[in-house]
């Protein structure tokens, strides 16, 4: 991963650096319109969620052969808290993904645009959930699920020049992840004129998961 980044660097830098080289190469930035799309368009009252976590995109190519690098990442943060008076719940929830990998594009024709690609993978979920019971005794129960993955997949995308600068496209993968998701629970019990009682357990496992991402999540692109 390090020596992708580096040649990531080296590469955008040689397509910024000189006006000679800004010729050679074209640039991707996207972001994707689906969480828009369900703001102004929510047909019922359910929240549906994208299989594509990847919300901001980047892909610098070779006009001429169309080689290039694509860099993907999204990030989601949720935080909720309730409260009856007798049982306090909350939960932090932080996801992070990012993508690096090749890219080869194919302009079909004035409007359309197709390429595939494949890429290495990082995903960090971190789950925090905290429960406070108060009555006679009080009982708070901390679980922390934390997963971290990584793997690698094939991937192709086709995008539709909406005008000469702004293109909307939508890509479709087969990603296979694996990782070691460990789950820790925490539980201190506290009885008025007893000693305060904490135990303590913690799983670890092993998990794969190929994945299908259909092409239903939809980038607005500019190209620069």
């Amino acid at each position: 991963m390090a020596a992708l980044f580096l040649f990531i660097g080296n590469y955008t830098a040689l397509a910024q650096s000189d006006t000679a080289a800004q010729s050679r190469f074209v640039q991707y930035a996207g972001v994707q319109l689906n969480p828009l799309i369900r703001q102004v368009i929510n047909f019922n009252s359910t929240t549906q969620t994208t299989v594509n976590p990847y919300l901001l995109t980047y892909s610098v190519n070779e006009r001429k052969t169309g080689n290039g690098i694509r860099i993907g990442f999204g990030i989601n943060i949720n935080q909720t808290t309730t409260d009856d008076g007798v049982t306090k719940n909350q939960a932090n929830e932080t996801d992070f993904e990012i993508r690096v990998g090749y890219d080869k594009m194919y302009r079909l024709s004035k409007h359309w645009e197709l390429g595939y690609g494949i890429d290495l993978l990082v995903n960090n979920n971190n789950d925090f959930t905290t429960t406070t019971t108060r009555s006679f005794e009080t009982d708070i129960t901390q679980v922390d699920d934390l997963n971290f993955n990584y793997g690698l997949g094939p991937m192709a995308w086709i995008r539709f020049y909406a005008t000469k600068r702004i293109l909307i496209g939508t890509e479709a993968s087969l990603y296979y992840t694996r990782g070691f998701p460990k789950e820790k629970i925490s539980n201190y019990s506290e009885i008025p004129n007893e000693p305060p009682q904490y135990s303590s357990t913690s799983v670890t496992e092993f998990n794969a998961t190929a994945s299908v991402a259909l092409p239903v999540a939809f980038y607005m692109i500019i190209k620069f």
